[in-house]
């Protein structure tokens, strides 16, 4: 559990490249955490690696269906990728 504690430590600092290996490493050792997978998926998130964010925050779900924490985080990376896929589709789409 250390790792995951000083993981969240880390995003609580917006060190999301620091929190990510960490939240892995716990991952690894307990492959059950389910706010581990949550939390990892938001240092995805952060990166703008919205494929990876909502498969730890699926995970996450499957692992603890009352999460709700995993539910909103990917609710709100499916609709920030849809926005960033439509500024994207808008630019490339124009005469």
């Amino acid at each position: 559990m250390s790792y995951y504690y000083r993981g969240i430590a880390y995003a609580k600092k917006d060190q999301y490249d620091k929190a990510n290996p960490d939240y892995s490493k716990a991952l690894e050792l307990n492959p059950r955490l389910a706010e581990a997978y949550s939390n990892r998926g938001i240092t995805y998130d952060t990166k703008g690696q919205y494929d990876k964010a909502i498969t730890d925050y699926s995970k996450a779900i499957e692992l603890n269906p009352g999460l709700a924490q995993a539910y909103n985080n990917r609710g709100l990376t499916y609709a920030n990728n849809m926005v960033n896929m439509t500024k994207l589709s808008l630019i490339t789409t124009r005469p």
